[in-house]
């Protein structure tokens, strides 16, 4: 029976031995199981941080992108409109001097108009883009040339100028306001490109 009971005792005690390893080898397990899904997570943890702030990033990019197109669009919108007024002022004044239905203080409202559209136009305009420039000197030309078109008209009216001098004198406007336009549809296809490619 002595060896009976120690056969019960040794295989009590081996099963104890084994257990006891099986539950340390698997409390070593848990614990690199918890590790690594801890190390997993926190490097996914990163990439979802790094994937946040980098969408972030392009969402604010794309919002400043679509205001900037924005604006951009309703510039090209002023620079149209203020561009057709010239043209406008222009064919206005050609009426009043085909219907001889002009005095002084016309041409003077002319010449204000003139000058107040070239004051604007010059606030619109970047004076660093090189189409720019060429917009704002021509601009400064067409002052120039209304007023000395006035200074024709006027003279005429005092009967001390003859009608080919009027005639020059129109045709000066007129030439730069065409070459105004011209220079105008140069940059408002260049800003229009930018719009479309969201510079």
């Amino acid at each position: 029976m002595d060896q009976g009971i120690a056969i019960v005792i040794g295989a009590i005690i081996g099963a104890s031995i084994s257990g006891f390893i099986a539950w340390l080898v698997s409390k070593n397990n848990l614990k690199a199981v918890e590790l690594t899904t801890i190390a997993t997570i926190e490097a996914q943890s990163k990439i979802l941080q790094a994937d946040l702030e980098r969408t972030g990033q392009e969402i604010k990019a794309k919002i400043g992108i679509e205001v900037l197109s924005k604006n951009r669009q309703e510039w090209i919108n002023l620079l149209r409109k203020e561009i057709y007024d010239v043209v406008i002022i222009r064919v206005k004044l050609n009426e009043q001097i085909l219907n001889e239905s002009y005095t002084t203080e016309v041409l003077k409202t002319y010449v204000l108009k003139i000058q107040e559209k070239v004051a604007f136009l010059s606030l619109l305009l970047n004076p660093t883009e090189e189409h720019h420039i060429d917009l704002l000197l021509l601009l400064e030309e067409m002052e120039r040339t209304i007023r000395n078109y006035n200074d024709e008209l006027l003279l005429y009216i005092s009967q001390k100028n003859t009608v080919n001098d009027i005639n020059n004198a129109l045709n000066n406007f007129d030439n730069t306001v065409t070459k105004i336009q011209k220079q105008a549809q140069i940059i408002l296809k260049t800003e229009w490109n930018r719009v479309k490619e969201g510079i």
